[in-house]
């Protein structure tokens, strides 16, 4: 029996980019709390196109890992699949990310002076990952014990530990 092949999701990509879009669009104007947010966040000084396209790029990552994940339930292959557009949305997409990254750090360092306080950044960072991570972790974690059927293979000792 042959492998099923996966095609390229370029059209529900450009969909679940336009509904995204509009949806936002709509509940800007619609809210007055997410319209001053919004206003605020435009008159500060940044890079706003680079914003939107960050968000686009972690949409491609997104749609990337959807698509592999599909593709190893369909073949039970793990790896790429032959779509080039897929390979491009996680890879293309990450490194354009880094790219951004980047030239954003060094504007930063260029606006300080090659002065930057790495306490506070550290601090920054920490504050904007943990809070996500520990969402993320409780989530695989109730997933695999729901998996699991709820079933205590170990000690809660050791489920801690492990955990």
């Amino acid at each position: 029996m042959p492998d099923p092949v996966i095609h390229a999701p370029g059209i529900p990509v450009l969909l679940v980019g336009l509904v995204a879009f509009g949806l936002a669009t709509a509940i800007v104007r619609a809210s007055a709390f997410y319209s001053t947010l919004v206003a605020k966040e435009i008159s500060q000084k940044r890079f706003h196109a680079i914003d939107g396209l960050r968000g686009y790029l972690a949409l491609g990552v997104v749609f990337h890992h959807i698509i592999i994940n599909l593709h190893y339930y369909q073949t039970g292959v793990w790896g790429l699949t032959a779509s080039r557009l897929t390979t491009f949305l996680g890879r293309g997409s990450v490194a354009f990310f880094f790219m951004i990254t980047a030239f954003l750090f060094w504007s930063r360092a260029l606006d300080a002076l090659g002065h930057l306080d790495s306490y506070r950044f550290y601090v920054s960072r920490l504050r904007r990952m943990v809070p996500m991570y520990v969402v993320s972790a409780a989530l695989v974690i109730f997933t695999a014990l729901a998996l699991t059927h709820f079933h205590q293979g170990e000690s809660i000792s050791d489920l801690i530990r492990h955990t």
